[in-house]
């Protein structure tokens, strides 16, 4: 997936990486070198480093990322 819906409809990586504080918007670092910015500021407590996330198209030009570890889905963008 390259973030411009290319026609591929999900990704499946590694967290390797999360940056920013609990309440602010998070970007993760996947295991492809992909990085996604939330798009909303909300708790991300379900991601963390080492869990598999999925990534599927979403409404708006984002993207909805879920982790293998339940919870609710995170709006994102790509960043990079």
């Amino acid at each position: 997936m390259n973030g411009d819906r290319g026609g591929v409809e999900e990704i499946q990586a590694q967290v390797v990486d999360v940056t920013g504080a609990a309440r602010e918007r998070r970007r993760f670092v996947l295991s492809n070198g992909q990085s996604w910015d939330q798009v909303e500021a909300q708790r991300a407590a379900n991601v963390r480093v080492g869990d598999t996330v999925t990534i599927r198209n979403a409404a708006m030009g984002t993207f909805m990322l879920t982790s293998s570890r339940g919870g609710a889905g995170h709006r994102v963008r790509r960043a990079n």
